[in-house]
C-alpha cells in the first residue's frame, strides 16, 4: 500500500538526479518505494490516501469522538490548521475573512430578492441600466449592469425571427436599423448591405429563415395607412409565409425631417402624425405584431452638424420630441404594447461623441447595440424561457429547478444522514447487521464530507440557477487583465523559496508548474481573455502541459513500479471524475461540459493500456518506445475518425442512459492528441540518460529550447485568429512545453527554488477548475456572478447623459464582486480537494468493497434512466 503525502520530506531519494546515472535512480526509486508519492510527484492530480490499517481498527467509541470532531472541522470552512503562533492567528483571520465574504453574499441575496419583488417587469430596466465600455476592437458595447445580455449571432436571430415579417418606417435612422438587422441575418457587414442607390425609397428582401424584412421610406408618417390591421395593404403579402406568418416586429423612427423642414408647425405635425398612428394602431385585433417601437430621436451634436441641420435640430427640440413621445406612449389608450425603448434612450443618451460623423447619424457599432437590445428583448423569453440557463439572463425568467436535481440533492443528503446514524449508533442487536456495517459502510467523516458537498452543490444551484444573485457579461481589458496577472504572479515570486531537492522535475517544481498554470487559467476565464490570440494561444499551452505532465508522471509510476491492476487505474479515474459527475446532475448538465477530467480521463486510459499491453517487455526501450509511437497513431487514427467515438458514446447511452456530443469532445481530443505522448517520450528519456549524457548536450538543449519558445512566441502573436492557431496548435504545442521544461532544468539553481504560494493552489487544481463553472463564474462560465451594490468609479470616468466607461474604469461594484466572491470560491475548492480525496477512497478505496462501489455505479446508471 502507498501512501500519498501533499509535500514530501526534503530527505526523501530524488526522483530522478540529473548527475545520477539511470541505475542509481531506479535504486533510489525501489528503496522509497512505500514511501515517495510515485506518479503524483508529476501528475496532475492528487491521489486519493488510503486509510491506514490503524485508523480501520478504531472503536466505534472512537468513531464516534472523530464524528463529533469531524463535524466542528466541517463548520470551520477555512483551511488553515489549528494551533498556536502564527500559524493559528492566520487561520483565524482567513476564516475570518470567509464569514465576512458569505455575510455579504447572503446580503446580497436578500438586497436581488428585494429589489426583484419591487420591479417584478424589470426587461426594459435591465437594458438601460448599462455601461458603453470600450473593447479592444475599438469599439464600444453596451454593457449590462444586473444580468446577462445574449449576443446574437445570425442563427439564433433566424430561429427566433423564423417565418415572420418584420416592418421598419421612418426615416434615415430606420433605414440603419433595417440594414444592421439584415446584415446580422446574413452574417455580414451593414457596409455590404447598405445600397447606394436611391436612398429615400422602399426596400423589401428576403433573409434566411423565411424571414421578410421591410423598410418604408415614411419620414413624416403621413404614407402608411395605420388603419388597416398589420399594414397588409403597406406591406403586401407574405409570399412564403402566407397568412399563417407572424409579424414578429414593428418599428417607427421619425422626428429629424418634421425638425427640419416643418418650421415653426413641425412639433404639432409630428403629435398628430403619433395621434393618428396610435388611433389606428389602437384598432388593430389582427395582424398584430409582437414587439412594436417608436424609436426615441436620437441626440444630436450641434458642432458636427451642418449647417442647415444646425439651425433646426437643436438638443432642446430632440428632448421635446422625446419626452412627448414618453408621455403620449403612456396613455391607457395605447395598445398591444407599443411602447417608446428606454433602453434605446439610455444607449443613445451615453454614447461618446466620436461615434457620429455628421452630429446625428451614429455608426454601424452603435446602430448594432441596438438591434441586439431589440432581439434581446423579443427572442430571450421565445427561445430560452424553457431552460436559459447557460444563454442569458435579460428579460426571461429563470426556469424552474427539476426536480430531478431536487432529488440529487435530496439523495446526497439522505445517504450522509443515513450514514451518519448507522455508523454513529450503538452496536445493533443483530450481528449480522453489524457485520454489514463494518464491511460496507464508510466512517462518519464520509457523511460530514457528503454533507459538506451537498452544501458546496447547493450554492451553486441558487447561485447559477436563480435569480437571487445578478450574473453580468465579461469585459476584457488589457491594464485589468494584466492588473490581476500581477495580483497573482508577484506574490508567487515573492514566496519562492530554495528546496534541497533539485532533481529534474522534482514535486516542488510540477506542484509550482501546476499552482500557476491553475490561477492563469482562472484570471483568463474571469476577464473573457480568449478573443484575444496571444492569451488564448498561451492558455491553450498551460492545458497541454497538464496532459504532459499527466503523461510524464503516469508513465513514470507504470515503468517504475510495474503496476497495472485496474484498482489503480479505476481510482485515478474516480479521482478525476467524482467531483464534475455530482455537479453535472444537480446543476443538469453534462458531465463532459465539465470536459477536463472526461478529457484527461481519455489520455489516462490510453496511456494505462499501452502501458498494460505487452508490459513483461517494457524494459525494452525499443519495444515500449514502438508501443508509444503506435498508441499515438492509433489514437490519432480515432479523434479525426468522428464514428468512433460517436459509436461509443451510442453504445454507452443504451447502457447508460447518457447524452454525450462526439464532435465536441473531439474537438478538444483533437487539439492535444500528441503531448501525452510526448511526456511519456520525456519520461523515458529522462529514466534512461546518465548524468555524464546530460552535461555534454545541456548547453545544445538550453540553445534549442531558446529558439523553440521564441518560434512558438511569433506563431502565437501573428496567428490571425484562435482559429488559425488552433490548427497548429497540436504539433507545436509538444515542442513548447518540452523546451519550458528544458529550461526551467537547466540548472541545479532553478530546479531547487520554487513558489510556495504556487505550490499550495496546486493541492486542489482540480477543484479550483471545476468550482468556477458555477461559484466564481456564472451562466455556465459564459459571465460572471456580481453584488447589486456599490457600482460607483473608483478610478476613470463615467460619462454624462447615462453611463459610459473606458477600460481604465474600476467601478467598486466590481472590484467588491471579484474579492468577495473570489474568497468564496477559493475557500469552497480548498475544502472540497480533501472532500474529494476521501470521497474516492469510501468508494472506490481499496478497503471499499466491491458491494459499495458496484452500487454507486449501478445507482449511477438508473437515475440516468429515470431522468
Amino acid at each position: 500500500m502507498h501512501t500519498y503525502h501533499h509535500l514530501p520530506p526534503a530527505s526523501e531519494p530524488d526522483h530522478i538526479q540529473m548527475q545520477d546515472t539511470a541505475a542509481a535512480a531506479d535504486d533510489a526509486d525501489d528503496a522509497a518505494e512505500y514511501e515517495t508519492k510515485d506518479d503524483a510527484e508529476t501528475c496532475l492530480l492528487e491521489l486519493p490516501r488510503p486509510v491506514t490499517a490503524s485508523a480501520r481498527r478504531d472503536s466505534v467509541a472512537e468513531e464516534k469522538r472523530k464524528a463529533v470532531a469531524a463535524a466542528a472541522a466541517a463548520a470551520d470552512i477555512g483551511s488553515g490548521k489549528s494551533g498556536d503562533g502564527k500559524g493559528s492567528v492566520a487561520a483565524k483571520a482567513w476564516n475570518l475573512t470567509i464569514w465576512t465574504a458569505v455575510v455579504i453574499v447572503l446580503l446580497a441575496m436578500v438586497f436581488e430578492a428585494l429589489r426583484t419583488e419591487s420591479d417584478p417587469d424589470t426587461c426594459d430596466t435591465q437594458l438601460a441600466d448599462a455601461n458603453w465600455v470600450t473593447i479592444p476592437s475599438a469599439s464600444r458595447t453596451w454593457h449590462t449592469e444586473t444580468c446577462f445580455l445574449q449576443s446574437y449571432t445570425a442563427k439564433p436571430a433566424q430561429q427566433c425571427l423564423h417565418s415572420s415579417r418584420i416592418t421598419i418606417i421612418g426615416d434615415s435612422t430606420a433605414r440603419q436599423i433595417y440594414h444592421s438587422l439584415s446584415a446580422l441575418l446574413k452574417s455580414r457587414s451593414p457596409l455590404e448591405i447598405a445600397q447606394k442607390g436611391d436612398r429615400h425609397s422602399d426596400l423589401t428582401e428576403a433573409a434566411p429563415g423565411s424571414i421578410d424584412l421591410a423598410f418604408h421610406w415614411d419620414p413624416f408618417l403621413n404614407v402608411t395607412d395605420w388603419r388597416v390591421p398589420g399594414l397588409d395593404a403597406r406591406v403586401g403579402k407574405i409570399e412564403r409565409g402566407g397568412k399563417d406568418s407572424r409579424n414578429s416586429l414593428m418599428l417607427v423612427s421619425a422626428g429629424p425631417w418634421f425638425m427640419k423642414y416643418g418650421g415653426t408647425t413641425g412639433f404639432q405635425d409630428f403629435s398628430r402624425a403619433v395621434e393618428t398612428m396610435l388611433a389606428g394602431v389602437g384598432g388593430w385585433v389582427e395582424g398584430i405584431p409582437d414587439t412594436m417601437v417608436v424609436r426615441p430621436v436620437n441626440p444630436v451634436h450641434p458642432d458636427k452638424l451642418d449647417d442647415a441641420r444646425r439651425s433646426t435640430m437643436t438638443p432642446a427640440k430632440v428632448h421635446q420630441y422625446n419626452k412627448y413621445l414618453m408621455t403620449k406612449l403612456g396613455d391607457p389608450a395605447t395598445r398591444h404594447e407599443l411602447h417608446v425603448p428606454t433602453y434605446v434612450e439610455a444607449l443613445y443618451a451615453s454614447v461618446p461623441e466620436d461615434h457620429t460623423a455628421d452630429g446625428f447619424h451614429y455608426d454601424w457599432p452603435t446602430v448594432a447595440n441596438e438591434v441586439q437590445l431589440y432581439l434581446n428583448r423579443m427572442c430571450n423569453a421565445r427561445l430560452y424561457a424553457a431552460n436559459p440557463a447557460g444563454k442569458t439572463t435579460c428579460c426571461v425568467k429563470y426556469a424552474p429547478i427539476r426536480t430531478q436535481q431536487w432529488i440529487s440533492l435530496a439523495a446526497l443528503f439522505l445517504i450522509a444522514a443515513l450514514g451518519w446514524a448507522f455508523t454513529t449508533c450503538d452496536s445493533p442487536a443483530s450481528k449480522s447487521l453489524a457485520k454489514f456495517r463494518a464491511a460496507h459502510l464508510s466512517s462518519p467523516r464520509t457523511s460530514t464530507d457528503l454533507l459538506l458537498l451537498t452544501s458546496v452543490l447547493l450554492y451553486m444551484l441558487v447561485t447559477d440557477r436563480t435569480s437571487l444573485l445578478s450574473k453580468v457579461n465579461k469585459i476584457y481589458s488589457t491594464p485589468v487583465f494584466t492588473l490581476l496577472t500581477l495580483l497573482w504572479l508577484l506574490p508567487g515570486l515573492i514566496t519562492a523559496t530554495t528546496e534541497k531537492d533539485t532533481s529534474f522535475m522534482n514535486r516542488y517544481q510540477t506542484d509550482e508548474w501546476k499552482g500557476w498554470m491553475q490561477l492563469a487559467i482562472l484570471i483568463y476565464h474571469y476577464t473573457g481573455a480568449s478573443q484575444i490570440t496571444p492569451v488564448y494561444a498561451f492558455i491553450r499551452l498551460l492545458v497541454a502541459s497538464y496532459l504532459f505532465m499527466t503523461g510524464y508522471g503516469h508513465f513514470f509510476f507504470f515503468y517504475k513500479k510495474k503496476v497495472y491492476t485496474f484498482t489503480r487505474a479505476a481510482t485515478t479515474l474516480l479521482r478525476l471524475n467524482v467531483l464534475s459527475v455530482a455537479m453535472a446532475y444537480v446543476m443538469d448538465k453534462d458531465v463532459l461540459f465539465y470536459y477536463f477530467g472526461p478529457m484527461v480521463s481519455f489520455w489516462f486510459l490510453v496511456l494505462w493500456v499501452t502501458m498494460w499491453a505487452g508490459h513483461t517487455h517494457n524494459d525494452n526501450t525499443r519495444f515500449i518506445v514502438g508501443k508509444i509511437v503506435f498508441a499515438a497513431a492509433v489514437s490519432s487514427v480515432v479523434v479525426h475518425t468522428e464514428w468512433v467515438l460517436a459509436t461509443l458514446f451510442k453504445a454507452l447511452e443504451m447502457v447508460f442512459a447518457v447524452k454525450w456530443n462526439a464532435t465536441e469532445s473531439l474537438f478538444r481530443l483533437r487539439l492535444d492528441h500528441l503531448i501525452v505522448f510526448s511526456g511519456m517520450l520525456t519520461a523515458l528519456v529522462v529514466a534512461n540518460t546518465s548524468g555524464k549524457t546530460v552535461e555534454r548536450f545541456r548547453p545544445y538543449a538550453i540553445a534549442m529550447a531558446g529558439l523553440v519558445l521564441l518560434a512558438y512566441t511569433f506563431i502565437a502573436f501573428t496567428s490571425p485568429s484562435k482559429f488559425e492557431y488552433n490548427a497548429l496548435h497540436p504539433y507545436i504545442s509538444p515542442l513548447a512545453v518540452i523546451a519550458f521544461t528544458v529550461l526551467r532544468n537547466s540548472t541545479a539553481g532553478l530546479r531547487g527554488t520554487t513558489s510556495r504560494l504556487f505550490r499550495h493552489v496546486a493541492k486542489s487544481s482540480l477543484e479550483l477548475f471545476l468550482v468556477q463553472y458555477h461559484v466564481w463564474l456564472a451562466v455556465d462560465t459564459r459571465g460572471v456572478v456580481v453584488l447589486p451594490f456599490g457600482r460607483v468609479p473608483l478610478f476613470g470616468d463615467f460619462g454624462g447623459g447615462g453611463s459610459s466607461m473606458s477600460v481604465l474604469t474600476l467601478t467598486l461594484s466590481s472590484a467588491l464582486s471579484f474579492i468577495v466572491f473570489g474568497i468564496v470560491f477559493f475557500a469552497i475548492a480548498e475544502r472540497l480537494s480533501d472532500v474529494s480525496a476521501r470521497l474516492v477512497d469510501a468508494i472506490g478505496g481499496p478497503k471499499a468493497g466491491k458491494l459499495r462501489t458496484v452500487g454507486v455505479l449501478v445507482a449511477l446508471a438508473a437515475w440516468n434512466w429515470l431522468w
